[in-house]
């Protein structure tokens, strides 16, 4: 995992920046006929045609849940060509390049290396952020093919997914079971968009997340850490995951007896490797266009790219407040840009 933190630099872009191009800028579905099979003893997700309290209460239970095809079309088309541009430029010689992405954590980030003041509207704003990150995008992957993403159409279709579709399907999972017979509707509750980037398995390559946790990872640094209720991630598929190249695991919380202790960061003995694989799921199994939500204190792990073929993902993540580095910051850690549910 990449940590959410940017850079402080003085040539942040403002709100009228001029990004060299004019500010181009549905299906949706969610239905499932099939879940991912799970090992035996292990919750397997309710395979319902929406997001309905069942789904919800899953969720609330175990902490993660599948959605297959949740991307639309348009949605995958893009990610994919994004991906695969911000792949291509890493560097122009192909094993080269593999071994930068393995050095990179496998983690393509466009907005990793910009020059963000803390104070930066890019922060906190979804109009500014996404003209930074097109004008960054531009920076590292010049050229024609470059510029046929940046249309109207495909600035649309990233905005409508980053802060309208996903944080509406993630705000549904993060009511909680208790209250999904009162409220399960998109937009009942608010989210802030946290943080976005690739995550790119080259093939054939020995690169595997052993098992952890998304907020051990990424905020490491916050001295008030245990304080930070947790957010979720969607992790969207952008290729068929099969057992060859490198499918999530996931440890239900429920099947968890005593959660280690966040300040320290010392394991229970629940929370050894064995035991987590004991305890684990079996690998899940989606097809590209899936994406897979889950808390950020969840477990989880992926095996390597075994497979002749790259294993992309995107990660969006979301926050239910703003994720600060300590008290005595105001400033977001990484983003705290509000969705744009009604």
């Amino acid at each position: 995992m990449n940590n959410g933190k940017r850079a402080h630099a003085d040539d942040e872009v403002n709100g009228d920046d001029d990004c060299g191009w004019e500010r181009p800028w549905k299906r949706l579905v969610t239905a499932a006929n099939t879940a991912p099979q799970l090992s035996a003893g292990a919750p397997c997700p309710p395979a319902t045609s929406s997001l309905e309290r069942e789904r919800i209460a899953f969720f609330a239970t175990h902490g993660f849940v599948v959605l297959p095809e949740l991307l639309a079309d348009e949605e995958l088309r893009f990610l994919q060509q994004e991906c695969a541009l911000l792949y291509e430029q890493v560097h122009p010689v192909k094993e080269d390049a593999v071994a930068q992405v393995v050095e990179q954590g496998c983690v393509l980030d466009v907005m990793a290396d910009y020059p963000l003041r803390e104070d930066a509207a890019a922060r906190v704003d979804a109009s500014v952020y996404l003209r930074v990150r097109f004008k960054q995008f531009g920076r590292l992957c010049g050229g024609e093919q470059h510029a046929a993403l940046l249309t109207d159409e495909n600035y649309s279709v990233l905005e409508k997914l980053l802060f309208e579709r996903l944080p509406s399907f993630a705000a549904q999972l993060m009511t909680k079971s208790s209250d999904a017979e009162e409220d399960s509707t998109p937009g009942s509750q608010g989210l802030l968009f946290f943080n976005e980037h690739y995550v790119v398995k080259p093939p054939q390559t020995a690169v595997e997340f052993r098992w952890h946790r998304d907020d051990d990872e990424q905020l490491g640094m916050c001295v008030h850490r245990a304080s930070i209720p947790p957010y979720i991630s969607a992790w969207c598929a952008l290729d068929d995951v099969t057992l060859e190249n490198g499918p999530l695991r996931f440890v239900s919380q429920s099947s968890l007896a005593v959660q280690s202790n966040p300040e320290n960061g010392e394991r229970d003995a629940n929370e050894s490797e064995d035991a987590l694989d004991t305890m684990a799921t079996a690998p899940i199994l989606v097809p590209a266009g899936a994406v897979v939500f889950f808390l950020s204190n969840v477990w989880h792990c992926s095996s390597a790219n075994e497979s002749q073929a790259t294993r992309r993902a995107f990660y969006a993540q979301y926050s239910q407040s703003k994720i600060i580095a300590s008290p005595a910051n105001p400033w977001p850690l990484s983003f705290a840009i509000p969705s744009k549910q009604a």
